[in-house]
C-alpha cells in the first residue's frame, strides 16, 4: 500500500494514479553499456569499471526514486510525492486547484512522459518532471474540477 492509500480519508477513493517514466534508467543504462564495452576491450587502466560502477549505482538511485514516487488522483485531492531521500510532496484538494498543465518535449511526446504544473489557489506552483502518461493525469484531474 503507497502513500496516497494511507492517506486517505473517510468517503475518499483513488481515482488515477502515474508514476515516473522509465526514461529516468536512460542515462544509467548508457553508462553501465559504455562500462561494459570498456572493459570488453581490455585496456588496462580503462575507465570501464568506473563507468559500471556509476551507471550501476546511478541505476539503483533511479529505481529507488521512482518506487518511492507517486501521483494519483483521489476524489477529494491531488497527490504527489517524488523521492526517497530528498522527498517532495504536495497535496491540494480539488477545490484549490486552479490548473494543472502538462509541458512535454519531442522525445516526451514520442515516448509519453512529460512535466505536470500544478497550480493552486494562491500562485503556489507544483512542477513534477518524467511523469509517465501525464496529459492522461491532466485530463482527470481537469474532470474531476468540473
Amino acid at each position: 500500500m503507497g502513500y496516497i492509500e494511507r492517506t486517505l480519508e473517510q468517503n475518499e477513493w483513488v481515482v488515477y494514479k502515474a508514476q515516473l517514466h522509465w526514461i529516468i534508467y536512460f542515462w544509467p543504462v548508457v553508462l553501465i553499456a559504455a562500462g561494459v564495452m570498456k572493459i570488453s576491450e581490455g585496456e588496462e587502466g580503462s575507465m570501464g569499471p568506473l563507468l559500471l560502477i556509476m551507471g550501476i549505482a546511478w541505476d539503483v538511485a533511479a529505481w529507488l526514486k521512482r518506487s518511492e514516487s507517486e501521483f494519483g488522483l483521489t476524489s477529494q485531492r491531488v497527490v504527489m510525492r517524488v523521492g526517497f531521500i530528498r522527498r517532495r510532496t504536495v497535496e491540494l484538494t480539488l477545490n484549490r486547484v486552479e490548473s494543472v498543465n502538462v509541458e512535454q518535449g519531442i522525445l516526451g511526446h514520442i515516448f509519453g512522459y512529460g512535466k505536470i504544473v500544478v497550480t493552486g489557489i494562491g500562485g503556489n506552483t507544483a512542477v513534477f518532471k518524467r511523469v509517465a502518461n501525464p496529459t492522461e493525469l491532466m485530463r482527470r484531474i481537469q474532470a474531476k474540477m468540473a
